[in-house]
């Protein structure tokens, strides 16, 4: 495998004509080699930060993955699991390190209920979890499947997930937010406002608009950074 990580042969050349499949043989060897050279990269990244005897020392990982990326790459975790232990990250008896195997989000409930105490959250039930970011937001619907009990936290899976891409989330809630207060909320000026003309401060003016999309974009900005989960 490190052969052929490093190999400069000439089939790779830019005059080789590529080709696609979907030959689950192809596929699994391309997931291997990856995780091989991701194994390598950590490797050298342990001997620079701990140095060369970092092997005599307690490895474990920590692996958290995308439900999505889970499902339509690996299947399960079970099937992640060999993947780490053909690649040789992880190694038989411990030899080589542990790991522990996650999906991405669903330790997120004992988090929530610890912020939001009033939510019932009840055995079975759903919520729904959206990360934003810049260009897309994710939406994930939880099942909870442990309630909480004494020196354990509650747990939830998630059953679906879903991406929905935007060109920019910022941009697209300000206008969200700009076409709410213009149909929905009737502004209601304060006393030096009220005595100046109405037009100087009118919604529907393009001028005005502009002026107030500008100072509310940075908030916007600086609300969904500050949340990891909304």
């Amino acid at each position: 495998m490190d052969d052929i990580s490093v190999s400069k042969d000439e089939f790779c050349g830019s005059d080789s004509k590529s080709f696609t499949t979907c030959h689950p043989g192809y596929m699994y060897f391309f997931m291997i080699t990856y995780l091989h050279c991701l194994n390598k990269q950590i490797e050298e990244k342990l001997e620079s930060t701990v140095g060369s005897n970092w092997r005599a020392n307690n490895i474990w990982y920590a692996v958290s993955m995308d439900k999505k990326l889970l499902d339509t790459v690996f299947g399960t975790i079970k099937k992640l699991e060999k993947s780490f232990f053909a690649s040789r990250i992880l190694g038989k008896d411990g030899e080589l390190g542990k790991a522990k195997f996650c999906i991405r989000g669903e330790e997120i409930l004992p988090a929530i209920q610890h912020k939001y105490q009033h939510l019932d959250f009840r055995l079975k039930s759903y919520f729904v979890v959206a990360r934003i970011s810049s260009k897309h937001i994710q939406l994930s619907l939880h099942q909870v499947v442990k309630l909480a009990s004494p020196g354990e936290d509650p747990a939830s899976i998630i059953i679906q997930d879903e991406m929905i891409h935007i060109d920019n989330v910022h941009d697209t809630l300000c206008k969200s937010i700009m076409k709410s207060i213009q149909v929905n909320c009737p502004v209601d000026y304060c006393t030096t406002h009220k005595n100046e003309e109405a037009t100087q401060y009118d919604f529907q003016s393009f001028k005005i608009y502009s002026n107030i999309y500008q100072n509310l974009k940075p908030c916007v900005v600086e609300l969904v950074s500050s949340y990891t989960y909304n």
